[in-house]
């Protein structure tokens, strides 16, 4: 556990590693995708995961992990396997960072929660109405006035894909 340290902290840490590990127990409570993974992938290292839930098109659909059975044996399997095949360890590698910001890239990010919220305040009473009662057009995520993300100050912060 890394407490206190920023996302990017956090990313030039785990680019130290040979292997990634992250096991993942199949629970009611354990469906939602981990933001480590996140971290993980924008790391560009190899990663060995549970092959549970989301993690089977995440991380083995894409070729960005090495997925194993949730069973401490099968996770030592796939870390030994990532370990001693450098040729796996290049691929997964490879991988990563193209899935990183693919899934969890700011910019794609930004698309979705514009159109949730576009979704959303179609739908609401509140918004500002014409002289003639119809409801204002909402900017386009285009060409809204409001400021880029930053990745520094205020409550945004994400972690930084460039290596």
């Amino acid at each position: 556990m890394l407490t206190g340290q920023t996302p990017e902290q956090v990313v030039a840490l785990t680019r130290r590693a040979d292997v990634l590990v992250h096991p993942r127990l199949a629970c009611r409570e354990n469906y939602s995708v981990q933001s480590k993974i996140a971290v993980y992938l924008a790391s560009g290292r190899p990663i060995v995961a549970t092959d549970f839930g989301d993690y089977t098109t995440i991380l083995g659909e894409t070729g960005a992990g090495r997925l194993t059975a949730d069973a401490p044996e099968s996770l030592a399997d796939g870390i030994l396997d990532v370990l001693n095949n450098p040729a796996l360890a290049a691929r997964l590698s490879a991988s990563a960072l193209p899935v990183a910001r693919e899934l969890f890239g700011m910019e794609r990010n930004i698309d979705r929660y514009l159109e949730v919220y576009d979704r959303v305040l179609s739908g609401s009473r509140s918004r500002s109405r014409s002289p003639s009662g119809a409801a204002s057009p909402l900017p386009s995520p285009s060409t809204s006035p409001s400021p880029a993300p930053t990745r520094s100050g205020g409550r945004l912060s994400v972690p930084n894909f460039s290596k």
